[in-house]
C-alpha cells in the first residue's frame, strides 16, 4: 500500500541521513587527526632543524678546540726545545765554572 511504501521510504531516508551523520562525524574526526598529525610533523621538523644547527655548532666548536690543541702542542714543543737549549747552556757554564775553580 501507499502508506507502507511511504513508511519504507521514510525509514530509508532516516537510515541514509543517520549514515550521512556518521560519515560526517567520521570525516570531522579524520580532519582533526590529520591536523594533529600535521602539527606533530611541524614540531618534529623544528626539532630536527634545531638538532642540525646545534650539530653544526658542535662541529665548529670541536674544530676550534682541535686547532687550540695543535697550537698548544706546538707551543709545548718550542718550550721543550728552549729547555733543552737552556740545559745545554747550563751544562756548558757548569763545565766552565768547574775549570775556573780548578785553575
Amino acid at each position: 500500500s501507499l502508506k507502507e511504501e511511504l513508511a519504507a521510504l521514510r525509514s530509508k531516508h532516516d537510515a541514509h541521513s543517520a549514515n550521512g551523520d556518521t560519515l560526517s562525524a567520521e570525516r570531522d574526526r579524520l580532519a582533526r587527526e590529520l591536523e594533529a598529525a600535521n602539527q606533530a610533523r611541524a614540531k618534529l621538523e623544528e626539532q630536527l632543524a634545531a638538532l642540525r644547527a646545534s650539530s653544526g655548532e658542535l662541529s665548529s666548536e670541536r674544530e676550534g678546540m682541535l686547532e687550540r690543541i695543535l697550537a698548544l702542542e706546538e707551543e709545548l714543543r718550542k718550550e721543550k726545545q728552549n729547555l733543552a737549549t737552556a740545559n745545554t747552556s747550563l751544562t756548558t757554564l757548569k763545565a766552565q765554572l768547574g775549570c775556573m775553580k780548578h785553575k
